[in-house]
């Protein structure tokens, strides 16, 4: 089942919260009034709604839902109730011993035992020949890495053919950083509750997920003084993550006047293209006069020059082998965008150390973003840019490993962002953006994308949006959403195995007004 983020009750740009906040809305509906299991009531309805729609081509399917001790375990034994009163097959199989449930799960697990469930240890499970896995292990209090005999069951879980429903979280699933804590469960779909957690968007937990669909527990069946109670409760929390949306995204940018002229849009500078990488700046350029900017100038290699104004003839491609040919570039320039094949020789520290120097808006990726971290250039002499490392570009800027980077992507982005004064886009799956006030997290992209260039096309599109006047987390948000919808775009046509950075240039055209 392919991943792609569906949602019910919410907007094209998603508030996320963390663990903690989640937890704590939780206990704030409760103390408004609505009753603890009651809300576990709602939350397996509505899983089980979406069981329902997986098993629409399955003739008597059976139904395995895997129950840890607390409340996420509490939804999976509701939910195995109203599957066995509507007549399927399901077995329950629990974490604990029955007599350790509390509160709502020991409510839940009642009314399961006089319903006749069957119920069995963890420990008598074998290989898993369901057609359905419902999984309730783990919720969002994991912080370290699974133990038994949850660990166990997991394998299991993932070994088996059936189709996999998470509840809330998919289990080992950390729901802050989106790490795999030592184990997951790979669902199919994830259903998660009251608030959207942010750990399920990027790193391990988008892979872990599958279709992500949310049900705030309110607004389609409270009544009014509860739509009103869970409104306020969130008015009172600041996201921890916004999730982007390219519609919305798309409003920063403003309509084009009917008298207006190139030079209002801006002269993007981009800089780049050592010896045998003119295919980088190629495309960053050619992403960049498409995105929307007045003019795009190259500043490159002599050997590059005529190839490129040769694919793109609107693009002005310059030799900057000399200081003064660079400076003379520097100073026709509105916005700068460096990286895309520069490489660490003399030629490339010496073009970077002009361009920082100057103060103009800068977007800084690739070799220039290692030569920042090898110290051999200064950081761009304004704080007004945008940096787009890759993990392993992110861990040289921050000297410690992609391991640590990718365990955490959250912290690191915002370490990113302190450190070094910049707005920071930070790829992979669920690429991150942030400044100094809002994390935003991009739902779009694909597999496909983990290719050369798909980067150099990103510096292009930002640039050319901060050309145009946008602030740098505006430019850097539409930029990052343009990229990724594009990217999916174009692999709906050449596949994802087959898809080229160059593929994105026509579905990147459809996308702009």
């Amino acid at each position: 089942m392919q991943s792609s983020p569906l949602y019910t009750g919410a907007g094209p740009t998603t508030a996320l919260y963390s663990a903690a906040q989640s937890r704590a809305a939780d206990k704030s509906l409760i103390d408004s009034g609505i009753a603890g299991f009651t809300l576990m009531c709602r939350a397996a309805a509505a899983a089980w709604h979406k069981a329902e729609a997986l098993l629409a081509d399955i003739k008597n399917p059976h139904i395995d839902v895997f129950c840890g001790m607390g409340n996420n375990g509490g939804d999976g034994i509701v939910l195995a109730t109203l599957a066995h009163r509507q007549g399927y097959a399901v077995t329950c199989w629990l974490a604990a011993d029955p007599l350790r449930y509390q509160g709502e799960a020991l409510d839940a697990w009642q009314q399961a035992s006089e319903s006749g469930i069957p119920m069995r240890p963890l420990a008598e499970l074998g290989t898993i020949t369901a057609d359905l896995i419902v999984d309730a292990l783990l919720g969002t209090g994991l912080d370290s890495d699974v133990r038994e005999p949850y660990a166990s069951a997991i394998h299991a879980i993932n070994a088996a053919k059936a189709l996999v429903l998470a509840i809330d979280v998919p289990s080992g699933i950390n729901a802050d950083s989106g790490t795999r804590c030592g184990v997951a469960v790979e669902a199919d779909a994830t259903i998660s509750f009251i608030v959207n957690k942010q750990g399920l968007f990027t790193g391990d937990g988008l892979t872990c997920s599958g279709v992500r669909w949310f049900d705030d527990l309110v607004s389609l069946t409270g009544d009014g003084a509860e739509c009103q109670s869970y409104a306020s409760i969130l008015a009172g929390m600041t996201p921890a993550a916004i999730l982007m949306g390219l519609d919305e995204r798309l409003t920063v940018l403003p309509p084009r006047q009917i008298n207006a002229h190139k030079g209002v849009y801006g002269h993007a500078l981009l800089v780049g293209g050592n010896h045998g990488m003119c295919g980088a700046i190629m495309l960053a350029s050619e992403a960049c006069a498409r995105s929307g900017a007045g003019l795009t100038s190259v500043a490159t290699r002599a050997e590059n020059a005529l190839a490129i104004v040769t694919r793109t003839p609107e693009i002005m491609s310059r030799a900057a082998e000399s200081e003064a040919e660079m400076t003379a570039l520097l100073e026709r320039a509105s916005v700068i965008g460096i990286g895309p094949g520069l490489a660490d020789d003399e030629w490339a520290l010496s073009v970077q150390r002009q361009a920082s120097t100057h103060a103009l808006p800068m977007v800084v990726d690739a070799d220039a973003l290692n030569n920042i971290a090898a110290g051999k250039v200064a950081l761009p002499s304004e704080p007004n840019w945008v940096m787009c490392p890759h993990p392993k570009e992110a861990a040289r800027l921050l000297g410690t490993s992609v391991v640590v980077v990718e365990g955490d992507r959250f912290a690191a982005a915002r370490q990113l962002q302190q450190q070094y004064q910049a707005v920071v886009v930070l790829k992979g799956a669920g690429t991150l953006v942030c400044d100094d006030k809002t994390l935003w997290i991009c739902p779009h992209g694909n597999p496909g994308m983990a290719s050369g260039g798909m980067g150099d096309v990103l510096t292009g599109i930002i640039t050319a949006l901060m050309a145009q006047g946008l602030s740098t987390i505006d430019a850097a948000t539409l930029g990052v959403s343009l990229h990724a919808v594009a990217g999916d775009n174009a692999a709906l046509e050449t596949g994802q195995c087959a898809l080229l950075a160059s593929d994105l240039i026509n579905p990147l055209m459809q996308l702009l007004p």
